[in-house]
């Protein structure tokens, strides 16, 4: 774990996470940009954090922004390949599998 410039937020194995806790940066711009969330919708929906760890790691998002906006971009594609490739069933073909046991 290294430290960080920023208050709350350390790096640990090259990933920015608000100390202490399980959420990366990322979750956080991610809520802030899809959902649209003020920092108290997300403290609203995250007792656990306080509004100074989220707005500090905002404050981390917005002043690494274009490597981030990247990195959410990339994993959307990798999420989306993923998804692609996974063979989903119809409820037809479960029902013939489960009749098959």
């Amino acid at each position: 774990m290294i430290a960080t410039d920023y208050r709350y937020i350390v790096n640990v194995e090259g990933v920015p996470i608000i100390e202490g806790t399980r959420y990366k940066v990322e979750d956080i711009a991610i809520w802030y940009l899809s959902y649209g969330w003020s920092p108290d919708e997300i403290h609203i929906q995250h007792r656990d954090l306080t509004k100074s760890q989220i707005c500090s790691a905002l404050a981390y998002y917005h002043d690494h922004k274009q490597e981030m906006d990247k990195k959410i971009e990339q994993d959307d594609i990798e999420i989306e390949e993923k998804r692609r490739a996974s063979k989903q069933i119809t409820r037809q073909e479960l029902l013939d599998r489960l009749k098959n046991k």
